[in-house]
């Protein structure tokens, strides 16, 4: 359904920007 596809790439999206947020602020 719509609402299902929107709630699933809001969460895949929040989760993309935090893992993302993390390795740039990760010392390397």
């Amino acid at each position: 359904s719509l609402a299902a596809h929107i709630v699933e790439n809001s969460y895949f999206n929040g989760t993309t920007l935090r893992l993302d947020g993390a390795v740039r602020l990760e010392p390397k």
